[in-house]
């Protein structure tokens, strides 16, 4: 390992130094902190994002409905998605699991899938999310 000495040669050297660290900190924290906010948990992840003001706030009262062509996978997914929110957020939410007749726009999680998906390689797995203060939308050509 290499020892490394610096010396300055007068009090402003020290001054200067701290003045350009001061500079640099708050520049290298907020290029660190824009990066974090980009990085979502998203599988698979979205060729394209578009991040927003505002919040959706989780609260008991949270639903989750499903429009369109769904097959039983897709419920039965949205129901284990729920009792896992439940479980991470401590909550206690109203509804237990959801079914067919949930599928009413009253409800925070909207998803939407135009015909089933099948388990197979190369199946179509595009969607498109949208977060807002009141819902949440998920529109899927396929899905299930």
């Amino acid at each position: 390992m290499k020892n490394i000495n610096i010396s300055f040669s007068s009090p402003k050297s020290y001054l200067l130094i701290l003045i350009i660290i001061l500079i640099l900190i708050p520049i290298s924290s907020s290029t660190f902190s824009q990066s974090k906010t980009q990085k979502l948990d998203l599988m698979p992840y979205p060729q394209k994002i578009e991040i927003k003001e505002g919040k959706f706030r989780l609260t008991a009262d949270f639903t989750i409905a499903i429009k369109g062509s769904g097959n039983e996978r897709i419920y039965k997914s949205a129901s284990r998605t729920l009792r896992r929110i439940a479980n991470r957020t401590g909550l206690f939410l109203s509804q237990d699991f959801i079914t067919h007749s949930d599928e009413t726009d009253t409800c925070d999680l909207i998803i939407s899938c135009l015909k089933p998906g099948r388990v197979i390689l190369g199946e179509d797995e595009s969607y498109s999310l949208n977060v807002t203060e009141n819902k949440i939308y998920i529109n899927a050509p396929k899905n299930g």
